[in-house]
């Protein structure tokens, strides 16, 4: 088989791979350019796929680059982060080796989020000089590995590493093939396919002759599968009797042909390994073997080591199989019921040694035993120390267990209780589509309704309903199983109500979820069940201040904080969301410094217990708290940790949020006039929302988010369109708590449109809602859509003191972004007014302000408007053309695009309107930017909209 490990070569070189040999060479290359790359090779087995890593490895050895590699074995699909930690375990680094021992979930509190980020930092540390990272079989990697595989490609790094991950197509976990597929359409991830050689390419790797039939024969039989027609070709295929057939039976026989010679000693020692599993211990395998005398095991071991069937292990005096195909085949060949007897001797012998249960477990799965209470309890306990660091792994264990259990009904109510660990094992890892049939599936049993965690089960099968977007199909739920239990107070009703509550609040139903949460609440306070009781308080302050009750979420948010305060993080570790939603709710009350604490403490539980399935919505919730207080760069970062959170929950729905509230921040932190990226992201996000979801809550603000995205990247129209469908005519389905805000932003944009009597009719609606209200930083929204309206009509001093009530109520929380964006619209009065070195030193300030917090656009912004008034600006002359002079500059078509561009079309309504393709709009708009000196579709807009109407440019 060592031949044919080059399956691809001949005395001419290599043979049909040169598109692929090119795609690789290109990449490492580009890691001398200090570039990293990802690359997937995929294919069938024998294609070639290992000897393309191994090309790669030696591209980067002769640059001089250094290579790290795995690879994933059949057998250790439940050894959680096995691939990722064998990549990572020889690198000569103290501080990596002692992460890699953390991989394996030593400690059963950590958070494989946190895991990733950390391991990922260390990537970034290991390639300060460039690296190539070798993945290969990752169709066998365990769950955590491909989370991880995941992680990494959606998290490209500035630094020089190249990722090649490799595995079979078809055999691939459905969880791998979407990730990488779904990234390479994002541009993240380089696909390679190898296909079978073509006719010609398998004759001169066979060197036949022209004319010759033997290469035809050959590649008819091996069609084109460079390993089986080498192997073909040299004699080496044993004859199975079969003429179709798996492939992987095929290969499985050509391994096989390298065991023909073995004694029967050698042969059984072999086999007994293969059950044993890689890595494995000489000294287990003697306990174990029964037909070899214990002298005689050492004499076969080093047969097989000679023959490199197996080598030296990665970590002490273990061994393992060269390849995991090569312990399959062996183990496959083994007489099934001698590999049972083996299972069950080694459960045994490890059983008395003590072994770990997920060992233990392994034995069990594939022993043939039959149920016991002993063996339920090993899976049960393997399945228990895995949920919190690989909950997947967890769900294979229950699952196991389940099978075992017997059909009889004396076992319903354990059956019962199994699967609601898997369907919580499976939500926890984020397959909230099994977890909810699984579910429906028992919930509907007959015994069902006399089963301890019924309800507790229905409400897991109602939060998976919500995260997957289906509000309505919860609500139902939740609803008929209150009928079922009546109105008697119990844990379970409690439970119940609550998760009632919360749906139905984020189906953007509050008044229909006030009395269940109120019923909750009571309920809990008289039964002493403090957590229930701040849990209903923080949806009860959440809700109420949705509605405009700022004084009732106010007095809710109060007492739920002394509540949670004054618990312990053990009692506040449940699957209530008590905290995050109570930092929600402060949040909207624009009580940021407690919605940061209690969203912190939040995120600090979740990282210790491993219950990630909450971990989007708290990240969320920290990044809009840094968003609303000017810390724009690290609110980004906890949104691209969200993004990493709701991936690895892998529901669309919370992807939809993150990338809805992500897009702003990246407009923000970026230099302006860059907005390509977010404007793409927001839109696939508002895509994602589909069915009952699209009235949520959720669907809403990320309607929302999209609007704003969309005017700071120069399209008011679309902001206007966007807003006004999340919220309707008067704005009333967004909850109040947004109102003013997202009304100054439609009186922006449709300044921007000259409509002018629309935008008046938002101003009055935003001072209205304000006025009610009583939040300072809404007030401040409402002064400043005044002060836009005031300096539209030319009335700059009246402008002047909105802005200034304006800055004064955003200092008042904190909204230090917002402060220096008032600045702007100030200073344009000031100098409108002659008041220039007023307007000068506040942009000054402003600019100051804007830097701190990493809002890039927002600091340009402010340094175009100062260089406007100081004469300064980019156009030669300093001052601003007058329109006729500006237009004049541009051809026909030219003058079409800006003046359409500047009255908020997007790029395809104009291609639209004037019959021309969107790439000849680019290059149009391009020209026109050029010729202007202006630097973005946003400096177009606020061009043409100041000399039209005489008034502030509204950025």
């Amino acid at each position: 088989m060592s031949e044919a490990l080059q399956p691809v070569t001949s005395g001419g070189g290599i043979v049909g791979r040169d598109a692929e040999m090119r795609t690789v060479r290109a990449a490492v290359d580009g890691l001398r350019a200090g570039r990293g790359g990802f690359l997937q090779v995929v294919g069938e087995p024998g294609i070639g796929k290992t000897f393309l890593l191994a090309t790669a490895r030696e591209l980067a050895t002769a640059a001089g680059i250094a290579v790290i590699s795995g690879r994933a074995a059949e057998f250790e699909r439940q050894l959680p982060f096995q691939l990722i930690r064998e990549a990572l375990h020889d690198y000569g680094d103290d501080e990596l080796r002692s992460a890699v021992l953390e991989l394996p979930g030593a400690e059963p509190d950590s958070d494989r989020l946190r895991l990733f980020r950390e391991v990922r930092q260390l990537l970034v540390g290991m390639a300060r000089t460039p690296l190539v990272m070798l993945l290969d079989d990752a169709h066998w990697a365990d769950p955590g590995s491909i989370d991880f595989i995941d992680f990494l490609s959606r998290r490209p790094m500035a630094e020089p590493l190249l990722v090649v991950v490799s595995h079979r197509d078809r055999q691939a976990p459905a969880q791998l093939r979407y990730a990488l597929a779904r990234n390479t359409d994002h541009g993240a991830v380089t696909r390679i396919e190898l296909g079978p050689l073509t006719r010609a390419e398998a004759g001169r790797l066979v060197g036949g002759r022209p004319g010759s039939r033997h290469p035809f024969d050959l590649y008819e039989t091996s069609r084109g599968n460079p390993l089986y027609l080498l192997t073909l070709d040299r004699g080496a295929q044993r004859d199975t009797g079969r003429t179709g057939g798996d492939t992987a039976d095929r290969l499985e026989s050509l391994i096989l042909g390298e065991t023909m010679s073995l004694s029967e000693q050698e042969l059984a020692v072999a086999s007994t390994a293969a059950v044993l599993g890689d890595p494995f211990s000489s000294e287990v395998l003697a306990a174990v073997v029964t037909s070899v005398a214990p002298a005689a095991v050492d004499g076969a071991l080093g047969t097989l080591i000679d023959r490199d069937l197996i080598r030296p292990g990665s970590y002490g005096g273990e061994l393992e199989f060269r390849h995991p195909l090569v312990r399959r085949a062996i183990y496959n060949r083994a007489a099934p019921a001698w590999r049972v007897g083996v299972h069950r001797r080694a459960l045994a012998l490890l059983t008395t040694r003590g072994a770990a249960a997920a060992e233990l477990s392994h034995h069990i799965e594939h022993g043939g035993s039959s149920w016991s209470p002993e063996l339920d309890e090993v899976l049960s306990r393997a399945g228990q120390e895995s949920m919190s660091t690989s909950p997947l792994t967890a769900a294979h264990w229950y699952r196991i267990a389940l099978r075992m259990l017997p059909a009889a009904p004396e076992f319903a109510a354990r059956r019962f209780e199994l699967g609601y660990l898997l369907a919580r094992a499976l939500g926890l890892g984020g397959r909230y589509e099994a977890s909810r049939d699984l579910l429906h599936q028992i919930l509907h049993a007959e015994t069902a309704g006399d089963s301890v965690n019924r309800s507790a089960a229905v409400v897991l099968c109602a939060h998976a309903e919500q995260r997957l977007g289906r509000y309505p199909e919860a609500i139902a739920l939740l609803r008929t199983e209150v009928a079922r239990l009546g109105s008697r107070s119990s844990p379970e009703r409690i439970g119940l109500a609550l998760e009632l509550g919360l749906t139905t609040l984020l189906a953007n139903d509050y008044p229909a979820a006030r009395a269940e949460i109120s019923w909750a609440c009571e309920a809990a306070r008289e039964s002493g069940d403090l957590l229930g009781e701040a849990t209903a308080l923080a949806f009860s302050a959440f809700g109420e201040i949705c509605v405009g009750h700022t004084a009732v979420a106010r007095a809710a948010s109060e007492a739920a904080s002394h509540l949670v305060d004054g618990l312990p993080d053990s009692a506040l570790a449940g699957e209530r969301e008590a905290l995050c939603m109570l930092g929600w709710a402060e949040m909207l009350l624009e009580r940021f410094a407690d919605a940061e604490r209690h969203l912190a403490r939040g995120r600090a539980i979740i990282a210790r217990t491993g219950q990630s399935h909450g971990l989007p919505h708290v990240l969320l919730g920290q990044s809009l708290v840094r968003m609303f207080t000017g810390r724009l760069t690290k609110a980004l970062d906890y949104a691209e940790q969200a993004e990493d959170a709701a991936h690895l929950v892998g529901s669309d729905h919370l992807l939809g949020i993150v990338l809805a509230i992500r897009a702003p921040l990246q407009i923000w932190v970026s230099p302006l006039g860059q907005v390509d990226a977010a404007l793409t992201d927001v839109r696939r996000a508002t895509a994602l929302f589909t069915g009952s979801a699209v009235n949520s809550w959720w669907a809403r603000t990320a309607l929302l988010m999209r609007g704003l995205a969309e005017l700071l990247g120069g399209d008011p129209r679309a902001c206007v369109e966007l807003v006004l469908r999340a919220g309707g005519p008067d704005l009333k389905l967004l909850g109040a708590p947004l109102v003013p805000e997202y009304a100054e932003i439609l009186v922006g944009a449709l300044i921007k449109l000259a409509d002018l009597r629309r935008a008046a009719h938002f101003t009055e609606l935003a001072g209205a809602v304000a006025d009610r209200l009583d939040l300072p930083g809404q007030s401040a929204h409402a002064a400043r859509a005044r002060g836009l309206m005031r300096a539209v009509h030319g009335d700059h001093e009246a402008a002047l003191v909105e802005f200034a009530r304006a800055d004064a109520g955003f200092a008042v929380v904190g909204k230090s972004a917002d402060q220096a964006r008032t600045a702007v619209f100030a200073a344009r009065s000031l100098g409108r007014l002659g008041r220039r070195d007023e307007a000068v030193a506040a942009l000054s300030r402003s600019s100051t302000q804007a830097a701190a917090g990493g809002a890039r656009w927002l600091h340009d912004e402010l340094d175009r408007v100062r260089e406007s008034l100081t004469g300064g600006g980019r156009r030669a002359g300093g001052g601003s053309p007058a329109p006729a002079t500006v237009l004049a500059a541009l051809t026909n078509r030219e003058r079409e695009v800006a003046v359409l561009a500047g009255d908020g079309r997007s790029n395809r309504q104009i291609a639209t309107q004037l019959r021309l393709s969107e790439r000849t709009v680019e290059a149009h708009l391009a020209s026109v930017y050029r010729k202007l000196g202006a630097t973005s579709r946003v400096a177009l807009a606020t061009l043409l909209v100041r000399e039209r109407a005489g008034g502030p440019r509204i950025a």
